[in-house]
């Protein structure tokens, strides 16, 4: 069976609140801890504009979501934020296709994409065009310093 990408907010309201519950309870599991930060069911519904779901049928194969945008210098920008791919289907590229359709949906809007990315993905947002940023602080809402898991900021350049 194919995995299809489907936006969120294309699905049923029961079948939202079914993924963003899978999504909040893999965050938290110990072993995904560096991996994922954690986050509540209600974060995913109700605080980000837009996610993309990853599902192999009915199964959730994976997820990531991106923040509301934020006005910065002449823009917007919109942090892409809580992917995860389930460990069934890890391994299979499903996290380069959801970090490149994310991509696309805010740029569809206009929105500049920015990521705290973890080691993990790093090479995949790098794969969607994504370079590494010396910014630091300031250079976008939600920047915090350093990280003990040596998540890099990467900002997508057109």
């Amino acid at each position: 069976m194919e995995i299809e990408l489907k936006t969120f907010w294309s699905l049923p309201r029961d079948q939202r609140q079914t993924i963003a519950e899978e999504v909040s309870i893999y965050s938290k599991d110990p072993a995904t801890e560096g991996q994922i930060a954690p986050v509540e069911p209600e974060d995913i519904v109700f605080k980000k504009q837009l996610g993309v779901v990853a599902l192999h049928g009915v199964e959730l194969a994976g997820y990531i979501g991106a923040d509301r945008p934020v006005r910065w210098l002449e823009g917007k920008l919109a942090r892409v934020t809580t992917l995860a791919v389930l460990p069934n289907h890890q391994g299979l590229g499903i996290g380069d296709r959801l970090i490149t359709r994310a991509t696309e949906l805010l740029l569809e809007r206009k929105h500049q994409p920015y990521a705290f990315a973890t080691p993990l993905s790093q090479p995949g947002f790098a794969a969607a065009g994504y370079v590494p940023s010396d910014f630091g602080e300031g250079f976008a809402p939600y920047t915090v310093g350093g990280s003990k898991y040596g998540n890099q900021l990467m900002v997508y350049m057109y």
